[in-house]
């Protein structure tokens, strides 16, 4: 049963709207009723003034029930189980083929939350920006992608797609159909980050002789040490990631997460260091969104682990997390800048991301 904190008459929903909210907005002959949920989104049937349900607005609904609400199945068995079981924070989205995808919700923060010593900037972590919007979350692979007919599918027990460069492995990802994409290097940050200000960096295969299915390690290997959650981050595959380029050592940065494309990105001003362990990374002359990108430490208390690797090359994309006999070089924050966009290997991989309409 959802329990809401309060309910409002406006002329049109507020953006961003409040959590656990019920609003009767004013349509001239009665009202219109929205309800959003503990992460503020928007999920409830539009009522009529009549109380005739009209159509949902994003496939989710709140019903009337017995007096109060309840919230209506989504169509899809298969996501209304896993956000039942998981509070809404694991979902399923289906792509062109109807192949279900696992992605798990983020909710937005403020740099200020996770890190309150300020040494990581302050307002809404870019991750959650989209060019000139903020959305209330971001939806991450909860695996690391497999190959299905071609497709980029987010599944466990999959083997993970590997000897894709990067360019097919994004193409792989928007193939899928519109919202979705490659992981971009400013979400795997706010992953990594998250991690961190709740004080846990999960294991991963690190220490065998090859790659293991998609989400065979349980809770540990999980971002946040549980059944459900963002498996495979440290270890088993390199992950490509979108946003980020070394440029003869010099970082080249997403200002935000609408803004991936090679095209998009910006001079950081920021020069990587030769390699070695990445919490010993100097931050001297680093700005906040370089350290927000997970790119330099912002403090001891947010430097996960893992080895920079960097090279002179004239454009080394990015792909992070280490593989499955990366020891102690593995971690949330394992950065690899080494090699061409155009690189392939059975030790790299990539995980998808999705972005709601």
């Amino acid at each position: 049963m959802a329990e809401f904190k309060v309910a409002k008459v406006v002329a049109a929903v507020p953006s961003p709207p409040e959590k656990d909210t019920l609003y009767f907005v004013r349509t001239g002959a009665g009202f219109d009723i929205y309800a959003t949920n503990g992460i503020g989104e928007v999920v409830a049937y539009k009522l009529n003034a009549a109380g005739v349900e009209e159509a949902p607005l994003d496939g989710r609904a709140y019903a009337r029930k017995d007096g109060g609400w309840v919230v209506a199945p989504s169509g899809d068995p298969l996501r209304d189980a896993a956000e039942a079981a998981s509070g809404g924070l694991m979902t399923v989205r289906r792509d062109a083929a109807n192949n279900a995808n696992y992605f798990y919700k983020i909710p937005k923060f403020k740099c200020e939350d996770i890190d309150p010593s300020g040494s990581l900037g302050y307002g809404t972590h870019p991750a959650f920006i989209f060019n000139d919007a903020e959305d209330d979350y971001i939806l991450v692979g909860a695996y690391q992608a497999s190959n299905e007919a071609g497709r980029a599918v987010s599944q466990p027990g999959k083997q993970p797609w590997v000897s894709v460069n990067f360019d097919n492995a994004r193409a792989a990802c928007k193939g899928n159909g519109p919202g979705f994409d490659i992981i971009s290097n400013l979400d795997w940050a706010a992953v990594a980050l998250w991690c961190m200000a709740n004080g846990f960096q999960p294991s991963g295969n690190v220490s065998s002789s090859a790659a293991t299915l998609t989400g065979a390690g349980g809770a540990p290997w999980n971002h946040n040490n549980l059944q459900m959650g963002i498996a495979d981050l440290v270890g088993n595959v390199w992950e490509w990631c979108s946003g980020l380029q070394a440029r003869n050592y010099r970082a080249w940065l997403s200002p935000n997460n609408g803004k991936t494309e090679d095209a998009d990105l910006i001079n950081s001003g920021f020069d990587l260091p030769t390699s070695r362990t990445w919490s010993t990374v100097s931050n001297a002359g680093a700005s906040d969104l370089v350290k927000q990108s997970l790119v330099a430490p912002a403090s001891g208390g947010m430097a996960p682990n893992g080895y920079l690797t960097t090279s002179t090359q004239a454009a080394g994309v990015a792909y992070r997390g280490g593989i499955w006999n990366s020891g102690t070089n593995a971690g949330l924050a394992a950065l690899y800048l080494y090699g061409a966009r155009s690189s392939t290997g059975t030790n790299i991989g990539f995980r998808a991301r999705f972005r709601d309409p």
